[in-house]
């Protein structure tokens, strides 16, 4: 197929197609990534929740326990850390 002046059309579309195609999959490809990390993300944030009520719980006992409260703040920060690594 050519157009008035006899350029080749056809490969132009078959370039647009193959171009197209491409970008599809890639677009595919980052959907996918990037549900993984929201999917992560989220996860972080439950561990955290769990973690957090794991620290209050400590620091409501009778006894307390600073070193265990000192391990899970240090734990908590890990997380936090993680998370912020995660959304970046």
């Amino acid at each position: 197929m050519f157009n008035k002046k006899g350029f080749p059309l056809q490969s132009i579309l078959k370039f647009k197609s193959s171009a197209v195609d491409t970008l599809e999959a890639e677009f595919g490809q980052l959907k996918v990534a990037h549900q993984n990390q929201v999917n992560a993300l989220q996860n972080l944030q439950q561990v955290k929740n769990q973690e957090m009520v794991v620290l209050q719980q400590l620091q409501q006992n009778g006894v307390l326990d600073c070193q265990a409260i000192q391990r899970q703040q240090q734990h908590l920060q890990t997380i936090h850390t993680q998370m912020v690594q995660q959304a970046t």
